[in-house]
């Protein structure tokens, strides 16, 4: 289901989550399962990859359960979103064309298991989930498909801009004028 995404960790000196797809040799990574420090393998023969620097059991990059791959994506988009390289589309629940959804100002992110919510202040303004999007009153949800999810994010690689379609419907501003 999930194969063809990597896995990223956190770099050590900026504590920030990063993609493998875009890791450097030069920055020092630690596991977000377990905590520990990692090595980084980007070599010409084989695909760039984190192993732990001490064995242990963590199965964080061996074995991911889909929990695993869920909260790494989420991880991903989160720092999509601080960057600002996705963009998010919406079919309109009136004419059913697609359209650019423009996101609300936002000050910074923050990620849980199932969600990343846009926040102004201590205000949320606008949030990603998996499923529960009854957690949410009079904020714009976007109900991401996490399959979906990891698609658009490892072929977004190629263009450096992530482009994201909402489970939830919204009004297009053509259709609201009627």
């Amino acid at each position: 289901m999930y194969n063809n995404y990597l896995l990223g960790a956190i770099n050590k000196k900026t504590n920030r989550y990063e993609n493998i797809m875009s890791v450097e040799k030069t920055n020092e990574y630690k596991c977000i399962g377990c905590d520990s420090d990692l090595i980084l393998r980007k070599g010409e023969k084989k695909f760039q990859n984190f192993i732990h620097k001490q064995k242990n059991q963590c199965e964080y990059f061996k074995n991911p359960s889909e929990q695993i791959l869920i909260n790494d994506a989420f991880s991903h988009l989160k720092e999509l979103l601080d960057t600002n390289i996705v963009t998010i589309f919406s079919k309109c629940s009136c004419c059913k064309f697609k359209f650019e959804t423009k996101l609300p100002k936002f000050d910074f992110t923050t990620k849980n298991s199932n969600s990343v919510e846009c926040l102004c202040g201590t205000e949320t303004v606008c949030a990603f989930v998996v499923n529960d999007v009854n957690n949410y009153t009079n904020v714009p949800v976007h109900k991401i498909n996490i399959q979906e999810l990891i698609v658009r994010i490892t072929i977004g690689f190629s263009s450096k801009k992530v482009e994201l379609v909402s489970g939830i419907n919204f009004k297009c501003e053509q259709c609201k004028k009627y």
